[in-house]
């Protein structure tokens, strides 16, 4: 069939059946077979009997042919620069089951670990996912560690720590999956971890060029220099093997300095290896077109809409094509703009007719419109069963053009033969900002897979100043430094609360294992701008110890700036510094546990004391942890609403005056992060029914309270270690408050049992049996019609009820406090308990 995109790919003409006439029926986007070449070698032939099923293809390409006998059969790391697409993912596959092939032929299984690092969620997840299928026919069990169950309790190890659930699964597995940031967590609390950490062998950095990134780039360098320093103290105390080393193995998209990635991680020069274009299985054209920028950002994106259609017919070839927006309304709008150009997108008219039944699935009206023209929009907002409809659509390339922002590149592995990035600026933290390099990357390697297609095409639509930034960028020129700056005393402070660093010699020997250390004496004069160092000055920095008579002193600078920093930690009240040793306070380890930002702890050492709820409320909101959840452009007007409390008016329940949803009003405009905060957190916990919140604004609320939660365990030690008792006992009643997402005043304590939600609690309070106290002394029947429920529910709930101890408090202070002397009361408590009734706190 032919259409406006030209000639269909054949094998999308059986993509549906009408033999029932009432549904659609597929298989997923054919995978390609390549032929078997003669110069390079077979699986059977290099990989023992019982772990060849693992690979699901019969020859290795000419990148892996390169890399496997070292990988496999050998135990020194590597660091590998390759295109994206090139199937680098088999290179960390083949290291792991070399692990494995060790173990065997020693006569030992189970005792070695795997750990595999990648920048982003959604790669860990989809990493896991494949190799849990993967492995289990080998008897090896695959692991991701996420932070649900951070503080789930600890049962005992076979050594006496205390472990998490989180830290059971990771004791079994012998592949741990992990961002940076959650190994980082899990690494922190060595009483927990300490006993996976000691048996991690293989080290699988994928990405590892996003030690550019700010932050994420920080804890990478953070976390490799721990692995380090704690398999040198695991070698010190006998527990690691005198014949056995800590490997790394690396991936990097193509950059010019890999080899100081190799130098940073231990590997000889001849393991350092690049890989060009030419070793990419299928061929990816990157074209970066460049346009004037008419008005603002919003202009110019719109302008772009324009220069769709013609892409499309262009680079196509009537297959799958990805097209990368700044925004979901944007999406929305192209999409729009090229329905004007042309109707129909999907050729074929019985596709089409499937495609408007399928579409009318849809919970998303806008999506609806679009699916049956062969168009799709893909964002965080949408249902996650419209995400669903939305892929399978596409994989079936029954959808064609796909309108989508960053959260797909970064999500599901949807393959297409073209992309097209219209703007290279995101809206972050309410101002454009430029896509970083990892970003980019993850986008444009969605064109062309390898077994999906022959073929991808990239098409980056930009202003015409960032033209030559991302030409240089996506031709591999953009050199790889070091942002250790961004989190080195968070980063320092981890190593001395694990133990790792206790002395100002351990802390500039663990700065030296840094990648900061190695761009350092290469790049000098770029460090020195960053790390000025007490006594040189911006200006004159003729004494910095990188620019010695004898080139960069490194050793120098690590001493000078890791003293610095401890000085600075101190400063703060997170360490103590001793004759000879460094430890943590109970403030630092309290803070380093839960990763706290050092912005954010100066703010809580700096800042006005509170005095009241509403301003321990407004300490946490302002806090650096906040500072992405910034109000987006189509959120302000609803966030206005709530903050004023006209939102939604609920019925009166008890008294003259009305419940609202927020408890204090915020004037002004919803303009700053802590502001949203601020409002979404009292959503939470207001009087039913709450108001709604829409799906993208109500997983970040969800992250919001479970950070309160964490930063309010910090504040709590800083206000103990300052002995202040009455903001003490008000952050406990907010901690509770936030835990049970209820005000402690609340008319409405019902909402917190099991089975009780809004409507019930509202229905619950309107007959007066709002509170705990009530409920366990009204009408069983009463209870049933108000939640809808049959007997005998309501006296089981009531049962329930009735069995939460009530637990009372009586102080009596013997002796007297007068001006003349300061006396020291003695306070006597007397506890009771019954099978009655507690309020909330």
């Amino acid at each position: 069939a032919e259409g406006r995109f030209g000639p269909r790919a054949s094998h999308t003409s059986d993509f549906f059946s009408d033999k029932e006439g009432a549904s659609m029926h597929s298989a997923p986007q054919a995978t390609l077979q390549a032929e078997l070449r003669a110069d390079l070698p077979l699986v059977r032939e290099c990989i023992d009997e019982e772990q060849r099923r693992f690979f699901p293809f019969k020859q290795f390409n000419s990148m892996q042919a390169a890399c496997w006998e070292q990988l496999y059969r050998g135990t020194a790391g590597m660091v590998i620069s390759a295109p994206t697409g090139a199937g680098k993912t088999v290179l960390f596959e083949l290291a792991i089951l070399g692990m494995m092939r060790r173990e065997y032929l020693n006569g030992v299984k189970g005792t070695a670990k795997a750990l595999y690092l990648a920048p982003l969620k959604a790669l860990c997840a989809e990493k896991s996912e494949q190799w849990k299928a993967q492995f289990a026919p080998l008897g090896i069990e695959v692991a991701e560690l996420t932070g649900d169950d951070e503080d789930t309790g600890a049962a005992e190890s076979g050594s006496g720590r205390a472990v998490t659930g989180r830290a059971c699964r990771a004791s079994r597995a012998q592949v741990l999956v992990a961002t940076p940031e959650m190994w980082d967590s899990f690494t922190r609390q060595l009483a927990r971890s300490g006993e996976v950490v000691d048996r991690v062998e293989v080290v699988c950095l994928d990405e590892v060029h996003m030690l550019n990134l700010p932050r994420r780039g920080a804890v990478l360098e953070a976390i490799v220099a721990r692995l380090r320093t704690l398999w040198r103290a695991g070698l010190e105390a006998g527990r690691h093997p005198p014949n056995r080393a800590l490997r790394f193995i690396a991936v990097s998209a193509s950059v010019p300095n890999v080899s100081d990635v190799g130098e940073w991680l231990g590997a000889d020069p001849g393991d350092v290896h690049v890989f060009g274009q030419e070793y990419r299985p299928v061929p990816l054209k990157v074209l970066v077109r460049s346009f004037r920028s008419k008005g603002n950002e919003f202009q110019f994106q719109g302008s772009l809409d324009k220069e769709l259609a013609g892409v499309l017919r262009q680079h196509s070839g009537g297959r799958g094509a990805l097209v990368f927006c700044a925004t979901k309304r944007s999406c929305e709008t192209a999409a729009r703009v090229l329905l004007q150009v042309e109707q129909h997108w999907q050729p074929d008219r019985s596709i089409r007719a499937e495609l408007a039944q399928q579409g009318s699935q849809a919970t998303d009206p806008v999506l609806r419109q679009f699916i049956p023209h062969g168009l799709a929009i893909h964002h965080a907002g949408l249902q996650p069963s419209d995400r669903r409809l939305v892929s399978d659509l596409f994989m079936r390339e029954a959808v064609l053009v796909l309108f989508c922002t960053q959260t797909l590149a970064l999500g599901v592995n949807l393959p297409a033969r073209l992309v097209i990035v219209k703007g290279t600026t995101a809206y972050k933290n309410n101002a454009w900002e430029e896509y970083d390099q990892l970003e980019m990357l993850q986008i444009v390697g969605r064109a062309g897979r390898p077994r999906f297609d022959t073929e991808g095409v990239a098409v980056i639509l930009t202003d015409e100043t960032q033209a030559p930034t991302w030409r240089k960028q996506l031709l591999g020129d953009l050199v790889i430094e070091s942002n250790l700056s961004d989190r080195l005393p968070e980063s320092l402070l981890a190593e001395i609360v694990a133990g790792t660093v206790s002395t100002s010699v351990a802390a500039s020997t663990w700065l030296r294992g840094t990648f900061l250390a190695v761009r350092a004496q290469k790049l000098p004069k770029r460090y020195i701008e960053t790390f000025p160092l007490a006594g040189t000055g911006q200006t004159c920095a003729s004494n910095h110890p990188l620019l010695g008579e004898d080139g960069p002193d490194v050793g120098e600078f690590a001493d000078r700036l890791s003293l610095e920093e401890l000085e600075r930690l101190e400063r703060v009240g997170l360490v103590r510094r001793f004759d000879r040793t460094i430890r943590a306070t109970r403030f630092g380890e309290v803070a380093s546990r839960y990763s706290v930002l050092m912005p954010t702890l100066l703010h809580f050492v700096e800042s006005e004391v509170p005095q009241d709820l509403q301003e321990i409320l407004w300490f946490l909101a302002r806090a650096s942890e906040f500072d992405d959840y910034r109000p987006k452009q189509g959120e302000r007007a609803k966030l206005r609403e709530w903050a004023t409390g006209r939102a939604k008016k609920v019925p009166q329940i008890t008294g003259t005056q009305p419940l609202v949803s927020i408890r204090w009003k915020i004037p002004g405009a919803i303009d700053s992060s802590s502001k949203k905060v601020m409002v979404l957190l009292q959503l939470a916990l207001g009087e039913s029914p709450r108001a709604q919140v829409p799906w993208d604004m109500k997983a970040q609320q969800s992250q919001i309270i479970r950070r309160c939660e964490l930063l309010l365990r910090v504040v709590l030690e800083l206000f103990l270690s300052r002995q202040q008792g009455l903001l003490l006992a008000a952050c406990v009643i907010l901690q509770k408050c936030i835990r049970r997402q209820l005000w402690e005043d609340s008319k409405m304590q019902v909402r917190q049992l099991p089975q009780i939600g809004d409507l019930a609690a509202e229905q619950l309070a309107k007959v007066g049996m709002g509170s705990l106290a009530a409920l366990s002394t009204g009408d069983c029947r009463a209870i049933e019609r108000c939640t809808n429920r049959r007997a005998p529910f309501g006296n089981e709930l009531q049962a329930k009820v009735r069995a939460v101890p009530q637990v009372q408090l009586r102080l009596v202070m013997e002796g007297q406090v007068n001006a003349a002397a300061y006396l020291e009361p003695q306070l006597q408590g007397d506890f009771s308990s019954d099978a009655g009734m507690s309020a909330l706190l």
